[in-house]
């Protein structure tokens, strides 16, 4: 159900908020908690500025910032660059023994049989996967 834009705060952390920011539009989907209003909208992103699509958005989506008790945010955007090979230089920081299975990663049945199958590119070099000690015992003793 789309209800109409849920009007003015009561303080009381009433709404919920996601936000995903995305190449072309930044969506967002507000629930009210007392009503059950759910409100889903969009608004231009500002690729250089992203932080400004989010704020439009929640403006847009008529929840009062100091009254959002719950929210959660994703980034259709950063993924894009990852994939396109196009944003920053990333690494891996993966608990010490586990710095290959990124690279290793999972398999489907049907081209582990494909002899002319070429495994893709990893997204991120060998060289910038790092190990860290994290392993603790029951009691949080290493």
């Amino acid at each position: 159900m789309v209800a109409q834009k849920p009007a003015g705060g009561n303080g009381g952390g009433a709404f919920r908020a996601a936000v995903d920011v995305g190449g072309t539009f930044t969506d967002v989907v507000t629930l009210a908690a007392a009503s059950g209003a759910l409100v889903v909208d969009k608004v231009e992103t500002t690729p250089r500025e992203p932080s400004i699509g989010v704020l439009d958005s929640l403006a847009k989506s008529g929840a009062p910032m100091g009254d959002i008790s719950y929210f959660v945010h994703g980034t259709t955007l950063a993924l894009n660059a990852l994939l396109t090979r196009t944003g920053a230089r990333v690494a891996i920081v993966t608990t010490a023994g586990f710095r290959d299975v990124f690279e290793l990663g999972r398999t489907d049945r049907e081209p582990m049989y494909d002899l002319k199958y070429r495994k893709p590119e990893s997204l991120v070099p060998r060289s910038l996967v790092f190990e860290v000690p994290e392993r603790l015992a029951w009691d949080g003793e290493r």
